[in-house]
């Protein structure tokens, strides 16, 4: 069965954890088979996330040439 670590955390009051090899290592003391992990987020690494401060309009002529 897979396990969303969101899940985990939703279902289990105050979880935290320092790694994931760390959580698997509790898991494992207490009696849960764990097959694999698979660390979604190294997918996402290259994303930045940022935040529109401010808006300025820019009135200026903008020429477009497509080219095949």
């Amino acid at each position: 069965m897979k396990i969303s670590l969101n899940w985990i955390k939703e279902y289990i009051p105050g979880f935290q954890y320092e790694s994931l090899e760390s959580l698997t290592d509790k898991m494992t003391a207490t009696g849960l088979d764990i097959e694999s992990v698979q660390d979604e987020s190294v997918k996402f690494n290259k994303f930045v996330i940022g935040e529109v401060l401010e808006k300025k309009s820019i009135r200026m002529p903008i020429n477009f040439q497509f080219v095949r």
